[in-house]
């Protein structure tokens, strides 16, 4: 599942959505993706926290630095949020976003 943050994107707050796709795709094995870049807020990712907290469902978190990003200048602050994650309970890992840089759309 593609989480789509507000701070990331710039486009709108799309929670509900996000929640409403949650609850369905976690009748199958799931997990959550989404792009942290340098415009990324802390507060979205509180807000994800407590959405998979709501689920009460066990899921894995993907976090991807921005391709277009330094990745060492997004290194602190996915090394932040993957800190959150864990005092929560939440796995996370991270990873590139492999279609960029294999040049795919």
């Amino acid at each position: 599942m593609d989480v789509k943050l507000p701070s990331s994107t710039g486009c709108g707050q799309f929670w509900d959505r996000h929640l409403k796709f949650l609850k369905i795709a976690l009748q199958k094995e799931a997990f959550l993706k989404t792009v942290i870049c340098d415009s990324t807020q802390d507060e979205d990712i509180h807000k994800l926290i407590c959405m998979v907290e709501d689920s009460h469902q066990s899921v894995t978190l993907v976090l991807q630095p921005d391709s277009s990003s330094e990745i060492a200048s997004l290194k602190p602050k996915i090394d932040k949020y993957v800190s959150w994650c864990a005092s929560e309970g939440i796995a996370t890992c991270y990873i590139p976003q492999m279609q960029k840089l294999l040049g795919l759309k």
